[in-house]
C-alpha cells in the first residue's frame, strides 16, 4: 500500500528531514516553502525552478510531501518513527517547528508524475544549470547542464547552501586540480566541480545510500570514472592534500572537522563549507580559527552562511 506523507516545519530544518526521508526508503519528495528565495525570487533566465502551477500553497508555513510503499500494518510505527528522528534534529541545532507527520493511502497511479511538476531546469551558478533528467533543455549562450534525479537524490540543489557552495567553488576555481566533497549526498557539488574542469573530483559520504545515488548522477553526466564517490569518512579515506575541499553539512561537524583536516590541505587549499545557520556562523568561524585557519569571506543567504578559509 502507497501512503502519502505530509509533514509541517521550518525552512532551516527541509535538508535535514529531506534526507530523513531519502534513508526511509521515501519518494517523489517535494517542499512547499514560500520562504524559499526560488519561489520567491526565481532565477535569472526565462524559465524557473518551478512551474506555476505548482506555486498554489496548501499550507501557510514550510510543507514536505512524499510517498512511500507499506505494509498497512507497519505503516503507523513507520510514521512515528519518522517523526521521532525528526523530533531529534532539535539536538543539532535545528527547529523542525510543529514536525507533524500527518500520512494517508494513495493510489500510486495517483501520485507517480504528479510531484515532478515541482521540478523545472535552474540556474545554480553562472553558466551551470540543474536540469531533471525527464525535461527538455537546450544550454544558451556557453552554459553546461547537469542532468539530476530528484526521485533519487539527496538533496537536488535548490537549497540555499548548495547554491552558495556551488557559487564559491566558481569564485575560487583557479588552477584547481583535485576537489574533495565531504558529506556528498547526491553527489551534485562533486559533480559541479567535475563539470568546471577539476580534473580529479572525489565525493565522501557515511551514508551508503547517498554514494549509491551519487554514482548514479555521475552515470547520468558520463562522469564515470572522473568522479569518485566513496563511503566513509574523508579523514580516514584520503591522505594526499587536495587544492579545495567542500563540507556542505551542518555547523557541529564543520567545528569537529576543524581540528583534523589541515593534514588535507595546503596552504593554498579552499575549504568552502556551509550547511550552517547563520546564527551559527560565529561559532564556526571561532573554532575553525582556533584550528589555524583564517577566514578568506562569508556569506549569508536566507537563514543559511558558507564560510570560505584556508590555513594561516
Amino acid at each position: 500500500m502507497w501512503y502519502e506523507l505530509k509533514i509541517k516545519t521550518t525552512t532551516q530544518a527541509c535538508e535535514a528531514i529531506y534526507n530523513i526521508l531519502i534513508e526511509n526508503e521515501v519518494s517523489g519528495i517535494v517542499t512547499e516553502d514560500p520562504n524559499d528565495e526560488v519561489y520567491s525570487e526565481g532565477y535569472k533566465g526565462d524559465w524557473d525552478y518551478f512551474g506555476q502551477e505548482a506555486l498554489v500553497f496548501e499550507y501557510d508555513g514550510t510543507l514536505i510531501k512524499g510517498y512511500v510503499e507499506l505494509e498497512p500494518e507497519s505503516a503507523e510505527m513507520k510514521v512515528q518513527e519518522i517523526q521521532h528522528k525528526i523530533a531529534g534534529l532539535t539536538e543539532f541545532g535545528l527547529d523542525p517547528g510543529l514536525a507533524e507527520v500527518v500520512f494517508s493511502e494513495v493510489h500510486e497511479e495517483d501520485w507517480v508524475d504528479e510531484w515532478k511538476k515541482y521540478y523545472k531546469p535552474f540556474e545554480i551558478a553562472e553558466d551551470i544549470v540543474i536540469c531533471p533528467v525527464w525535461e527538455e533543455y537546450e544550454p544558451s549562450g556557453g552554459q553546461q547542464m547537469i542532468l539530476m534525479d530528484p526521485g533519487k537524490a539527496f538533496g537536488t540543489g535548490t537549497h540555499e547552501t548548495t547554491t552558495l557552495c556551488a557559487q564559491k567553488i566558481k569564485k575560487y576555481l583557479g588552477d584547481t586540480k583535485t576537489l574533495y566533497d565531504v558529506g556528498c549526498g547526491s553527489g551534485i557539488l562533486a559533480i559541479i566541480g567535475s563539470v568546471m574542469g577539476i580534473p580529479s573530483v572525489y565525493g565522501v559520504d557515511i551514508d551508503e545510500k547517498a554514494v549509491e545515488a551519487s554514482r548514479e548522477n555521475a552515470a547520468l553526466n558520463h562522469l564515470e570514472g572522473k568522479v569518485k564517490f566513496e563511503l566513509g569518512n574523508l579523514i580516514d579515506l584520503f591522505e594526499e592534500p587536495a587544492d579545495m575541499i567542500v563540507a556542505n553539512i551542518i555547523a557541529d561537524v564543520i567545528i569537529m572537522l576543524s581540528s583534523d583536516i589541515h593534514r588535507l590541505m595546503h596552504e593554498n587549499t579552499m575549504f568552502i563549507s556551509s550547511g550552517i545557520l547563520v546564527e551559527k556562523r560565529q561559532e564556526v568561524e571561532a573554532a575553525l580559527i582556533s584550528n589555524g585557519f583564517v577566514i578568506v569571506e562569508a556569506e549569508d543567504k536566507g537563514e543559511w552562511s558558507v564560510i570560505v578559509s584556508k590555513r594561516a
